[in-house]
């Protein structure tokens, strides 16, 4: 959005002009001319590169305004605008390494329209920057938008983001444009808006690119010209089929040759003013072919003559309308459309006026866009059939296959019929139940009812699916000759058939079927072509899911009504019903069954049962009937609107009441008086809870077996007591009841219990007390004693009183005994919760009796720690993982403090359980932590446990070679210099090999071969420990390359001191720290670039050395070149970063790596759970483009069956999953396979194969290729499946005759590794590693 122009938008919006000054030009360095040979001054203020006097803003871009500054040396410090200061990565971003302030679009919308200074200050100066916010309507009233950067973000094309727009009149139709871009020239060729169009009769044949003998193909370039081509055929050989690809055409200007026209069109001015370039083009319509009341479908697009072919294509010809994204713009029948009034519609909302009203049924969009109606067919007034009509302007003919040959096109319609499938199966018919009729394009019909299970499926799934050869003759025909295809009149083929209620097995009153209407081809060796399930009835998707039969619509013959699924009524719901009898009470007893339904039902029992019989809805019941029998009652439903009918069944289970006498209730029952009170009522009289069983007589008595000392009970329920001290306790009773109204019942009996209190309110006059505080507390986890005692004493007056103790409600555990003269309080352990024991002290005092109480509180102390399992962190290398450790069941009793054991590499860990694994983490790194339970009721000291966990990193890897030593090296700021910390193997061990560490502090740009100054450094690291600092080179000589001896101590290096080589295993790992002042580093130096590179000297006799494996790279991502310092990659001290221009690392998330030897594409993958699917991450060094002018591709094997059987590359059908991700970033998957060997290998026709998925963008950027593909779990294993594991392998491929090559051999080394190590064969399933979707993990193969 940069501009050299200084007008605002004077001519295209009619606003004010003002001209505005930038001081952040550079205008280079200035001198005195005073005399004689002046001093040069230098400018140290900031500049901006290739900028302007003044930069435009306008909010519609919807991108933030950039600058790429020269900063003269100088560190950024602030940007104002005039004394307001802004606030960075708020109002804008500065990136320190690649030099540029990003103000902010959210920051410049909120400004009004008009001219803005803001001041860049840096360390050594500053500079303003002149800002024109522009007006936010600029593209009001531009519905169309292409050639936008976002659409394609891999691409490096100079996409300029049009605004476009259409208007008509008696004369033209217009095209205007406007974009905040430059549209100018990629690498010096003209850029061009290409407009394609598609006039009527339109083409549905589905090719790719392809206009036929009445359109037009227009071209406005960036200098105003204009041109048109309209010799189109649609049958041009440029690809198989014919006519497809045929827009792709490279403009010819050589005088005489040219292979366009322009007559007719004037050539356009391109309007460049105030940051807006603006342009209209006019088409007469004696040029388009039209009139002024046709409608046009139309693409429009951004291209350049940047192409040895044809074009250079931006966005992949993209285009939105109204913020929406518009359809595939490679397929004609997907075009939107202009009106006659300049309205432009969206392909799927095109509607054909020339439709007759009543085919409302339309399907095959983007095919031949076929419209349909179903009525009912009728013999004297009597409906006996229906017929199918339809109505298309398209061929209806042939589809060409990747063969060249012709494959005829088909009508397929599909009739569900009652009873109505609803078993949820994919493409399930009911054997000689469901019809599919086929309609050829040459008027054959065919009729089909048999429906055998296919491919050995028991569950009949895709049984519809089936070829033509081989499965459909003559005897299939539904008439024996051909229907006619009229096409009669000019562009629209009519045909139809009637199909009889006797052939369909209908009947009068049972009219009604499920339906689908689908066009499809022979152009298929499995089955048939389906052009897809995009039915629709009067502008409404007909099925949510054409696979799903129960989605499909109905038709009524008996109404002519179609019915759509989710317009049916919801189905009647009948839950299981209970009819109760009484036999004591009723002989018989009914029920009604029916509900509120808006369908019709009839009712039925689906057995007969002696004693039950069902009068409509009502069923009824003899008494006779056994006690539970079971009835099932079958429903038939019915709507008689749509005709649609169903049945279920629910059960009826009838229960005999059990109506003998119960139980009378004895609750109210209670004794209580005061032996200090002398008229005190000392007896009560028993009765049952009042108001209920009159009609029993009861007769009392103490039950058997108790003890009632001191009481009386006469038969008819007066209990007295004689007690004349404080006593509580309960009696029991048991009491004899008899019905008085029925003689033959036998007489029952039930026991409660009178409970009894008997208090003194008397008060003595020095009674004894006791502690308020007792109590005796028990930890349920230590080895203590399993019984606990209390002595029982009073505080006062010990010894005055003879003190007898009782407990209260005493639980089992509880005893009260005497020790050596003492009461003791005993108390047994359990598994009791906490409770209070209520002690009763009884006394005499003068005579009398008293008590007191006093209470004892037991605890029962839980002092168990939590529990946990083994920790388990998975993740992916280059990534960082974490998780929050917490103990297996739930802890309200502990506070937790969590801490690792001893300090591992790449792990760290909070107090509150965070556990993070960062990239430097090693795979299979062991751990413990240590778990500090804090008892939260302050009761128990504090506890440690220990958890041993694993960190598992894994890096898949595929298309690697095998390598040389192979470094990794992590980096380590300090306050006292720069530590390097290498891991590598044993092969490391050469006398001859050795490490450097070349270190460019003054950042240089001059494209010179290895060459270092007087103030950079180079480090040797030699594999026995010698380690070498050099600095002060001439930068005319190489001697960073060639000048070196095997004898370690030379004259142009100095001795580092002996780095400690630690060797475990194969594993070789050392560091070296390089002090701030060895590298010359002061609280000035902001960066430096470097670079690491394993050697290997030639030997004695020659000082020459050789380079090994690959170059240096950080978290993939690969420094271009390792001769040219300026590629090298950055050390930025002061934001504790590395990496490169874009693409910088904090130290700790650094993976640098080198040495890993020659290879093609060598792919890295991690896997990651998302929400509600796996996404997979790719990641490579290499082009991964063509061999030999074939796509190159990444398989992906998922074996979701994980089958057993050790057949070489073989899948299961319908389960397991092969996906194709080509270069371009075109995606396949096929998952039909026969279970045979090798069938993995099978060949791909891009023109034809249907099985596709959304497209991936491919990235290239800093020589790193990245791209991600995410699989839903829908995809993965069904609508109504669950996640689970699965086995998987990734290989590098590329196209060619046979199937495809399979890079496996020499350099191709194309194995997928878990941790650098591959698992058996790749050909054998049961060796491929596994994916756990739950824990993100991966496990090895067998």
């Amino acid at each position: 959005m940069k501009k050299l122009a200084t007008a605002l938008l004077c001519v295209l919006l009619g606003v004010t002009c003002t001209s505005a000054f930038s001081a952040c030009k550079d205008n280079g360095p200035t001198s005195d001319s005073s005399g004689g040979k002046p001093p040069v001054v230098v400018d140290s203020n900031p500049t901006v590169v290739g900028g302007g006097d003044t930069f435009y803003f306008f909010a519609e871009t919807g991108k933030d305004l950039e600058f790429t500054m020269s900063m003269k040396g100088g560190s950024f410090q602030s940007l104002k605008r005039g004394d307001a200061l802004l606030t960075r990565d708020t109002d804008y971003t500065w990136s320190t390494s690649r030099e540029i302030l990003a103000i902010k679009h959210s920051y410049l919308s909120s400004l009004a329209e008009g001219e803005y200074s803001f001041t860049f200050t840096t360390s050594l100066g500053s500079c303003e920057l002149a800002v024109s916010v522009g007006p936010s309507n600029v593209a009001a009233g531009y519905p169309l938008q292409f050639a936008d950067p976002a659409m394609d973000t891999a691409s490096m094309a100079p996409m300029d983001h049009f605004f476009s727009k259409i208007s008509r009149d008696d004369e033209a139709v217009t095209f205007h444009f406007v974009t905040f871009g430059d549209f100018d020239r990629e690498e010096g060729e003209l850029e061009f808006i290409n407009i394609l169009i598609n006039n009527e009769p339109y083409s549905n044949k589905g090719y790719t690119w392809c206009l036929t003998e009445n359109d037009l193909n227009v071209r406005v370039f960036s200098d105003g010209q204009v041109i048109y081509k309209d010799d189109f055929t649609g049958e041009e050989q440029q690809t198989t089929p014919p006519g497809k690809d045929n827009i792709w055409w490279a403009t010819v200007r050589e005088p005489g040759y040219e292979n366009y026209k322009t007559e007719g069109v004037e050539n356009t001015t391109i309007i460049r003013q105030g940051g807006v370039t603006s342009f209209s083009v006019a088409i007469p319509y004696s040029v388009f072919g039209i009139t002024k009341d046709d409608s046009f479908r139309f693409a429009m697009m951004e291209c350049s003559e940047f192409s040895q072919r044809d074009f250079n294509l931006y966005a992949h010809g993209y285009c939105d309308l109204n913020g929406k994204r518009l359809q595939d713009p490679a397929i004609v029948a997907g075009w939107p459309m202009c009106d006659k009034e300049g309205n432009i519609v969206r392909p799927e909302d095109i509607v054909d006026t020339d439709v007759p009203a009543d085919y409302k049924l339309n399907f095959a969009k983007n095919k031949d866009d076929i419209y349909a109606k179903i009525s009912p067919a009728e013999e004297g007034g009597v409906v006996t059939g229906v017929t199918f009509d339809f109505w298309t302007k398209g061929d209806f003919d042939t589809e060409i296959g990747g063969n060249g040959n012709p494959y005829d096109e088909f009508i397929n319609i599909y009739l569900d019929l009652p009873a109505f499938n609803n078993d949820g199966l994919n493409w399930h018919f009911v054997n000689n139940q469901d019809v599919n009729i086929r309609i050829y394009r040459d008027g054959k019909v065919y009729f089909k009812n048999v429906f055998p299970d296919k491919n050995g499926q028991t569950n009949g799934t895709d049984n519809i699916w089936y070829t033509r050869e081989g499965n459909l003759t003559d005897a299939d025909l539904l008439f024996a000759a051909p229907i006619a295809i009229d096409t009669s009149a000019k562009g629209v083929t009519t045909f139809g058939i009637t199909v009889s209620f006797e052939k369909l097995g209908l009947t009068a009153g049972n009219e009604a079927f499920r339906f689908f209407l689908a066009e499809a081809s022979d152009n298929s060796t499995a089955d048939f072509n389906y052009y897809g399930g995009d039915l629709s009835y009067e502008g409404t998707k007909a099925a949510t899911n054409d696979s799903k039969l129960t989605t499909w619509p109905l038709y009524n013959a008996g109404t002519g009504k179609i019915t759509l699924a989710g317009e049916l009524p919801a189905a009647p719901v009948f839950t299981d019903k209970t009819l109760t009898i009484d036999p004591y009470r009723q002989e018989s007893n009914s029920l009604t069954i029916g509900g509120a339904s808006d369908y019709s039902c009839d009712y039925e029992l689906a057995d007969a049962i002696e004693g039950v019989s069902l009068d409509g809805d009502v069923l009824s019941a003899a008494k006779t009937v056994a006690n539970g029998t079971k009835v099932t009652i079958n429903v038939k439903y019915f709507d008689s609107v749509s005709g649609y009918s169903g049945t279920l069944s629910f059960g009826v289970t009838i229960s005999i009441k059990d109506s003998t006498p119960e139980a009378p209730a004895f609750t109210g029952n209670a004794l209580a008086y005061d032996v200090a009170d002398k008229n005190a009522v000392k007896s009560v009289t028993l009765a049952p809870d009042a108001g209920v069983y009159k009609h029993y007589r009861y007769t009392y008595a103490f039950t058997e077996g108790t003890s009632h000392d001191g009481f009386s009970l006469t038969a008819d329920g007066v209990l007295t007591s004689a007690k004349d001290a404080a006593w509580s306790g309960n009696v029991s009773v048991t009491v004899t009841y008899t019905d008085t109204e029925n003689a033959s019942a036998p007489a029952r009996t039930v026991t409660f219990t009178v409970a009894v209190t008997v208090s003194n309110s008397a008060v003595a006059e020095n009674p004894p007390t006791f502690s308020s505080d007792l109590k005796i507390a028990y930890d349920a986890f230590t080895a203590e004693e399993s019984e606990k005692k209390l002595e029982l004493s009073p505080l006062t007056n010990p010894g005055s009183y003879t003190i007898s103790y009782t407990v209260k409600g005493a639980p089992a555990n509880v005893s009260l005994v005497k020790e050596g003269g003492k009461d003791i309080l005993r108390v047994t352990y359990t598994a009791a919760t906490e409770k209070t024991l209520t002690i009763v002290a009884a006394f005499e005092e003068n005579g009398t009796s008293y008590t007191v109480e006093f209470f004892v509180a037991v605890k029962v102390e839980d002092s168990t720690p939590p529990a946990f399992e083994q920790i388990e962190l998975n993740y992916f290398k280059g990534q960082t993982g974490s998780l929050t450790i917490a103990p297996v069941a739930d802890n309200d009793r502990y506070g937790l403090t969590y801490a690792l054991k001893e300090n591992v590499e790449g792990i760290s860990l909070t107090a509150d359980g965070v556990l993070t694994g960062r990239v430097t983490a090693l795979n299979a790194t062991p751990f413990t932590v240590v778990v500090t339970c804090t008892d939260t009721l302050g009761k128990l000291e504090d506890k440690k446990i220990e958890v041993n966990g694993a960190v598992n990193v894994t890096e898949i890897t595929f298309s690697f070679s095998e390598g040389a030593d192979p470094f990794k090296v992590y980096a380590d700021r300090t306050a006292e210099g720069i530590t390097f910390n290498f891991t590598t193997t044993t092969g490391f061990g050469s006398e001859l090999e050795f490490v450097s560490i070349f270190i460019d502090k003054m950042m240089r740009n001059d494209s010179i071969n290895w060459n270092l100054g007087a103030e950079d450094y180079a480090v040797r690291i030699y594999h026995d420990g010698k380690a070498y600092i050099k600095t002060g080179f001439d930068i005319n000589q190489a001697d960073p390359w060639w000048e070196s001896s095997k004898g370690h101590a030379t004259s142009t290096f100095t001795p580092l001191g002996d780095v400690a080589m630690k060797i475990e295993g194969d594993v070789k790992t050392f560091s070296v720290t390089l002090t701030n002042a060895q590298l010359g580093i002061t609280e000035n130096t902001e960066k430096f670039r470097f670079l690491m590179r394993e050697w290997r000297e030639r030997g004695v006799n020659d000082h020459n050395c050789d380079l090994i494996g690959d170059n240096m790279a950080v978290n993939r991502f690969e420094a271009k070149m390792d001769h040219n310092s300026a590629a090298w990659a950055i050390f930025d001290l002061k934001n504790d970063k590395i990496g490169f221009d874009g693409k910088m690392f904090e130290y700790a998330d650094a993976d640098i790596s080198f040495g890993y030897g020659v290879r093609r594409d060598s792919f890295t993958v991690d896997m990651e759970r998302v929400n509600g699917g796996i996404r997979f991450n790719f990641a490579t060094n290499g082009a991964f483009g063509y061999e030999n002018n074939n796509l190159e591709f990444v398989n992906i094997y998922l074996d979701m069956s994980k089958t057993t059987d050790g057949i070489n590359w073989n899948f299961q059908n319908g389960k397991d999953i092969n996906v194709r991700i080509y270069s371009d970033g075109t995606v396949y998957y096929r998952r039909n396979w026969s279970g045979a060997a090798d069938e993995l290998f099978w060949r791909l026709d891009h023109a034809t194969y249907q099985y596709k998925l959304d497209g991936v963008a491919i990235s290239h950027v800093n020589g790193v290729t990245t791209f991600s593909l995410t699989l839903t779990d829908e995809f993965l294993w069904g609508e109504e499946g669950t996640p689970e594991s699965f086995r998987f392998q990734f290989r590098e491929c590329a196209d060619n005759d046979a199937n495809f090559n399979l890079y496996n051999n020499g350099n191709k080394d194309g194995f997928t590794k878990i941790n650098g190590t591959q698992y058996g064969g790749d050909h054998d399933t049961r060796f491929w590693a596994t994916y756990d979707p739950q824990t993100n993990g991966v496990t090895k193969g067998q």
